[in-house]
């Protein structure tokens, strides 16, 4: 029981240490959006949806497409000019980048 104190003090000392230490941390803005500038084929999460609606062999393709490669803006909206969607769906998809896309992130952070 005496060494209680001990370690709810070692405890402390190291909480408040780590919070010290974070909040000398900030984040590298031209950093990130060079790392999202090249991740194109993080945008195959916004196209795969479009293939459940239409029940095409879409995912195959983009699985394909996407599976192991850095893929390029230019690229990726030439592939989805390929995929055959409703000009509303492919204006979607065209328009968005890396930086500007985030999914349900929003709704979902909300919800919580």
């Amino acid at each position: 029981m005496r060494n209680l104190g001990v370690a709810f003090g070692h405890a402390l000392l190291a909480w408040r240490s780590a919070l010290a230490g974070l909040a000398r941390i900030e984040p590298d803005a031209a950093r990130i959006a060079s790392d999202l500038d090249a991740r194109w084929e993080v945008l195959a999460e916004a196209i795969r949806p479009c293939s459940a609606r239409m029940a095409s062999p879409m995912p195959t393709k983009l699985k394909e497409f996407t599976r192991g490669r850095d893929v390029g803006g230019p690229a990726l909206r030439a592939f989805i000019a390929t995929l055959g969607l409703p000009d509303e769906a492919r204006r979607r998809l065209e328009v968005i980048t890396p930086a500007s896309y985030t999914g349900l992130a929003e709704a979902l952070a909300r919800a919580l």
